[in-house]
């Protein structure tokens, strides 16, 4: 599928860039991507390929990069996929997750005919809970929780992380803690961890 943006109120979602126009990369490694390059490259792979559709959260009169939220790990033929999102740790607090994530829902189970959307969190994240629960997700047994069966075009599954430096208290993402510890790339769409985590599924 070719790359479509969204118009999400306040928020304008569109494909990371690196052209004279608009360039990314400077921002996306201020938050913390060793390989911004190779991350825009990835998006857009996933793209292409059906299994990733990705956006840039933007702000409108500026086009400054504020995240990204997505659907990853999307299984077309059962109509499962899982959403991903992250925030610029100075942007948290203005609901700007909840915004974009409804907006992807949508054009999840409008364009793409998903069924089902999961994502999870640690059970400590009590923000992200607020989150799904104002969007109306519900808790779901972590056997029912939807496992991809192809790896993300950046070569593993996304378990909603954000890169180091940043931390959104209003995203639904399974957003980690960082400590500065772990690097970026650890950090990017990096493998689903084996500690208990809290699933929740929005259905069409």
């Amino acid at each position: 599928m070719d790359p479509v943006e969204i118009n999400a109120g306040s928020y304008y979602l569109r494909q990371l860039r690196a052209d004279d126009l608009i360039d990314d990369r400077e921002t996306l490694r201020a938050f913390g991507f060793a390989d911004p390059d190779a991350h825009i490259a990835g998006r857009s792979a996933g793209w292409q390929a059906d299994t990733a559709y990705t956006w840039a959260i933007a702000d409108p009169p500026t086009g400054t990069l504020l995240g990204e939220v997505g659907l990853a790990s999307v299984d077309r033929a059962t109509g499962h996929a899982e959403a991903i999102c992250w925030v610029a740790v100075d942007q948290r607090g203005h609901g700007i997750a909840g915004t974009v994530l409804g907006s992807v829902l949508r054009f999840g189970f409008g364009a793409l005919d998903l069924r089902a959307v999961d994502y999870s969190h640690p059970p400590s994240d009590t923000a992200a809970a607020r989150v799904a629960e104002k969007l109306g997700w519900h808790p779901v047994e972590p056997a029912e929780a939807h496992r991809p069966t192809e790896t993300h075009p950046t070569g593993a599954r996304p378990v909603d992380t954000e890169p180091t430096g940043t931390r959104t208290d209003d995203a639904p993402t399974g957003s980690v803690r960082t400590d500065g510890t772990r690097t970026a790339a650890a950090l990017t769409d990096c493998a689903r961890t084996d500690g208990a985590r809290q699933t929740w599924r929005a259905t069409a």
